[in-house]
This record gives C-alpha cells, sequence and structure tokens, in this order.
C-alpha cells in the first residue's frame, strides 16, 4: 500500500496515507492511472500532430491541427467533454469509401 501510493501518487506521509480509507485509497490509484493514460494519449496526439506538421506544405493550425479558441468556447459554455471535438473533420471520402464497401459486399452476397 505504501508502495503504490508513493509510486503512483507520489505521497511518502504514512500518516496521511493511512488516514486514508480503502475506497479512497483505491479511488486515488485509479486516478493516478487514469492521468497516466491521458498523458500518454495526449504524447500520441503530440505525435500525430507533429507528423502532420512536418508533412504539410502549407499549415493552418486551426484547419489542420487544433483550433484552440473553439475549444475555450466550449469549456466556458460548459458543454462538458465536447471541447476535444473543436476540430471539424471532412468526412466526404470517408463516407464515399463505406458507401462503396457496402456495395462491393452487396454485390459479393449476390454472387454466392
Amino acid at each position: 500500500m505504501l508502495t503504490s501510493a508513493f509510486y503512483y501518487l507520489g505521497v511518502a506521509d504514512v500518516d496521511l496515507i493511512l488516514s486514508w480509507t480503502a475506497n479512497e485509497f483505491q479511488a486515488f490509484i485509479k486516478g493516478a492511472k487514469l492521468r497516466d493514460v491521458d498523458t500518454l494519449d495526449n504524447l500520441a496526439m503530440a505525435a500525430m500532430f507533429d507528423r502532420v506538421a512536418n508533412n504539410k506544405k502549407k499549415l493552418n493550425p486551426k484547419k489542420d491541427l487544433f483550433d484552440a479558441e473553439t475549444a475555450r468556447k466550449r469549456i466556458l459554455s460548459d458543454d462538458s467533454d465536447e471541447w476535444k471535438e473543436s476540430k471539424e473533420y471532412d468526412l466526404t471520402y470517408y463516407n464515399k469509401a463505406k458507401e462503396a464497401m457496402n456495395n462491393w459486399a452487396l454485390n459479393l452476397n449476390k454472387k454466392e
């Protein structure tokens, strides 16, 4: 318990750790693990942003990476976690590909 508290939470105060209930301790550990997942997710996003930025000839940060202004507005208007979806994606090619795959699957089933 003490090792986990120090490893995940960075807390070395034994009296403080022992003052927590078992449920509190588990919640703190779970929160610390979720924080680690968020950190890795942020690193993955940074890598993708770096890839886009290095491979685009003309880069528009709002359009190609992340629209921070829209995210701030959504946070201030209390739109829960929708602020992360600040970048609008063009789904034209995705929708065309999806439709083509569905048609291909239907044609494949007709032949059998």
